[in-house]
This record gives structure tokens, sequence and C-alpha cells, in this order.
């Protein structure tokens, strides 16, 4: 990695940083391919694409197609070339189109500085055109791999697009730089996926075959879902990196990125690392929405299969919240500063290239923005971290066998993206409601810890024209099927589900959830667990 002499302090402390978490460490980084994401100037990109390659990225959208790569004069014919972006990011190519390029694919071997497949990103969840850079540089320094991400100024045939974000792609060559081991599999996250979905292997030993058996992932899943804890977490450890959890967990979390895997079960990525005896390591991608809500928590339930039991053991949330501790420093003004300054250096002139004045006064002026709004987080960060429970215990019932939920661990849970649920009247209640869809599938959960026994869920919900084909609204245990179907309309009454724990302690999850074609539940969030004898 190369450094301006200017921030060759910055330098030794991310050195010291860079020490936290159990990854591997691959081969030592080429200073040419270091070079073109520091201290080189930014790029000029010119694609040229045929009728045909037009006709083909207009049909098929995700599939590669062939382009002519012009960077600074020099050719690189054969290049293939697809749309890529999720929901919210994808353009058309007759747009503003986001792309995946592939040097290799069909000139087997080659490379473009360094990479066989990198991305061009259109940025328009980022106007800053910083959230990427500024991800990539923390989550390095912290210890966990990133793709480099730098810029580029792009032309499209006759079409000047402007500055797009340059990223590398994860393929063999990452893999190389990242790890001591690079043949392991690596699996791509898809969009809003855990593990249990049949996951995109991307690299590794059988990333050849048309249904690859994905042992590694349905080994970390069975872990996951083994009802009891002690067997479950020490299942986990055999598999799971959870060291190097902890720091993907965090800065994930530091850094407001909500549409990550441990907020969203969205964009990252899975190594099975044959250089640390096979463990899964998570890496983060999609980082064009970070810092929108600077109060974003750090801690609670989360929706992700392996996250939500580390924040669920007591010995595994203990070593989480140090984590968090042992990387708030990187989050101080003169590191944030130093990291932003030195994407200016490079994307300060392109702008100025690009659009002048303006446009350099317009770009700087959002990175006065972002050191601000990281300044800011980094103030919520002491108070959030000092209210981190060390650890969470088991639930406690008074005299008459009563369990009160902690309020402030409900969290709500969508698999269509269009219904509603938000929490109402300053939090006395929380709603789920259908949307425009006509299809409503979403819940409100909270999870526990419960020892051996018998017990019965219940909550308190009422119901306004709530129509559906099969479930409508239920109160169940995750994991076990719902046995009550509440349909129509009811004002507030008591809703309840019996279950047993058989383990001597056991992590469950209270599930409100709604299934239905129109109406909306309201729950009342002071929920509570009654022993049975």
């Amino acid at each position: 990695m190369c450094f301006h002499p200017r921030l060759f302090s910055a330098f030794l402390t991310l050195v010291v940083l860079t020490n936290f978490t159990g990854f591997s460490s691959g081969q030592s980084i080429p200073p040419a391919f270091s070079a073109y994401f520091t201290t080189d100037p930014v790029p000029e990109i010119k694609i040229t694409l045929s009728e045909a390659s037009l006709k083909a990225l207009r049909e098929k959208q995700r599939e590669f197609t062939a382009c002519t790569l012009v960077e600074n004069g020099k050719a690189w014919p054969e290049m293939a070339i697809k749309l890529k972006g999720a929901a919210g990011s994808f353009r058309g190519i007759d747009d503003r189109p986001a792309l995946t390029l592939n040097a290799a694919r069909q000139v087997k071997g080659r490379e473009f500085h360094g990479m066989r497949k990198f991305h061009l990103n259109n940025s328009v969840q980022d106007g800053t055109l910083l959230h990427e850079f500024i991800g990539s540089e923390l989550f390095r320094q912290a210890g966990c791999p990133a793709t480099r991400v730098g810029w580029a100024r792009l032309k499209i045939n006759d079409r000047d697009m402007g500055l797009y974000v340059l990223k590398e792609g994860f393929d063999q060559t990452f893999l190389k730089r990242s790890f001591s081991n690079p043949k392991g599999n690596l699996y791509d996250g898809g969009f809003c996926q855990d593990l249990d979905a049949a996951l995109e292997l991307d690299e590794g030993p059988d990333a050849k075959e048309a249904n690859p058996p994905r042992k590694d992932l349905q080994a970390v899943v069975a872990a996951c879902r083994e009802p009891d804890l002690s067997k479950r977490k020490a299942a986990l450890e055999k598999l799971v990196d959870i060291d190097s959890l902890f720091t993907f967990m965090a800065i994930e979390l530091m850094l407001c990125h909500w549409d990550g895997y441990t907020g969203n079960k969205n964009n990252y990525r899975v190594y099975f690392d044959p250089g640390n005896s096979g463990k899964m390591s998570y890496l983060p991608h999609g980082m064009d929405q970070l810092l929108g809500d600077l109060n974003f928590p750090i801690w609670g339930n989360a929706p992700s299969m392996v996250p939500g039991i580390v924040l669920g053991l007591p010995e595994w949330r203990k070593g989480y919240r140090a984590r968090l501790v042992k990387l708030r420093p990187l989050f101080d003004k003169k590191n944030i500063d130093a990291i932003i300054d030195r994407a200016m250096a490079r994307l300060g002139p392109a702008a100025k290239a690009q659009g002048g004045d303006n446009a350099l006064k317009q770009q700087s002026e959002f990175a006065g923005q972002m050191k601000a709004r990281l300044q800011e987080r980094a103030t919520n960060l002491d108070r959030l971290i000092k209210e981190i429970p060390v650890a969470p215990e088991p639930l406690v019932f008074d005299g008459a066998g009563v369990a009160k939920l902690n309020l402030g661990d409900w969290i709500a849970q969508k698999v269509t993206e269009d219904s509603r649920a938000l929490a109402i009247d300053n939090g006395k209640a929380l709603e789920i409601a259908v949307g425009t869809s006509k299809d409503c599938v979403a819940s409100w959960r909270n999870k526990v810890l419960v020892p051996k026994g018998t017990y019965r869920f219940e909550a308190r919900l009422k119901a306004e024209g709530i129509i559906s084909k099969e479930e409508g609204a239920s109160v169940r245990i995750s994991g076990i099927r719902n046995t009550t179907r509440l349909d129509g309309s009811f004002d507030w009454k008591t809703v309840g589900h019996e279950f047993t724990i058989s383990a001597d302690l056991q992590e469950i999850t209270m599930v409100v959830e709604l299934r239905a074609t129109a109406g909306r539940l309201l729950i009342d969030p002071n929920a509570r667990i009654v022993r049975l004898k």
C-alpha cells in the first residue's frame, strides 16, 4: 500500500490497528496495483459497444457480452461486460448503468491492472462518490479484507457518463492478495439472502459444478439451527472465524451500513479459508449507503443468521462489545480526515477535469460534509458503546412465573419490501400493514435466553381488516409453524403460544407475524412469557 508522505503518521496508526483479527494475510500487494488505487491519476475509460452488444445488454442485461475498453489511450479488446445493481441502483444500458467487466473471461489469464474482474458503479445512491472508499479503507484498517476502491471518468460510445466509482471485484486475484490460501469456496450473498439460500458460488473447487453441493454452507446453517446452546456454540467455533466476525459486524454497524449483512442479510460475501482450518469469513460489499442514520444501533437483535447468535450468547456478545471499544479509535478525527484527504487528492482533480471549478467546489463540500458526519458518528458511538449491556442474561421470572420482554429488543423483519413495519405512538405500539403489492410478509421479533421448561408466549394484538389466503396474523416461536390464524378485525386481545425448552438454556425468538393481502396489525410491545406448572 502506498501513502503520500504527509499521511505517514496515519500509516503508522494503521499498522497497529490492522492486528485486531484472525484474518490470514495473503500475498504482498504489487506496487503497480497499489498505485492504481492510491497515487495514480483517476483514469479516463471509454467503452465501445457494437450494435450487437447494445442489443444483448438491452435484452439479456445480466449476461456478459463483449466490448472494447480504452483507458488513457491503451485498448483492451474482447473485454466482457454486463449490467449490475440491485433494486435501488440498477439502470439500463441507455440510462446511467452500473457495469461489471471481466478481463479474463474471453482472454484467458488476462488482467486489468492486477484484476480479472472489476466494477464501474454509477453511484446513484451516493452523490458524494465517497462512501465505498471510506468503507473499504476502514474495513481494511480494522483487519478485514475488502476490495479496493477508486474512480474513473467514463464514456460509453459517444456518451460522457461523468465520474464513476471503480471497484475491484471478488475473484482469484482478490483472494490471493487477501488470504494465505486462495483455493477455498467464495459465495455471493445475493439480494437479501442468508446462508440457508442457494448462494451463488463464484470461486473455489466446486465452482465449475452446475449444482454445487454447498456442504460448507450447509454445515454452518445446521450449526446455527442446533437447539442446544452449548452444542451450537461449539459447532460454530469450528466452522466460523468468530473473532473476525466480531470485526466485520462492528465496522458494518459503526458505519451505519443498514443494507449490509448484519442488519439486512444483504451485500456480503463469505469465504471458506483453507489456510484457517476451512473456517468461514465474511467480506463487506455494497457500501454506497453508509452513514444515513448517525444514531444507527450497534447492538440488539440481528435478523442475520450468525450475527444473531453472536449477539444472543453472553460470551460472544461480550467479545463483540470489546471489539467495538478496540475499533473505536479508527473513527477519530485524525484518521478519518486522513482517509478523506487521501480520496480528495485523486478525486478533486478528476472532478475539476470533468466539470471545472464548480465541480471541484461541490466535491470539496461533499468531503467536508463526510468529515462532519463521521465526527458526529464518533461522538454517538461513544454513547452507544456505553449503553451496551456487557452480556445478555437469561429471562428472570417473578413469583407468579412471569417474565416481561425487553421493549428495546423488538426488531422488524420484512420479507416483502413494501410491507410497513413501524413503531408508532412513541413506541407504545408496533405496527405491521399490507403495502401496495397486497402481499405482506412481515414480523416483529424478540430474542431471549430461556431455561429448560414449558412456557406460553403472550402478546396483545389488535386487527383492522386483515384478509389472508393462509396464515393471517400469528404469534409463535421462530422455527415452529404457526398454530393460530387470525383474520378480520378485533379490538385488543391476548393471544398465546405454548412451547417447551428441553436444553438447559436455549436462545429462542418470539415472533408476531402478519401474512396477508389486506389489513393492519397492531402489537402491544409489553409482551410476556409465562412459565407453566
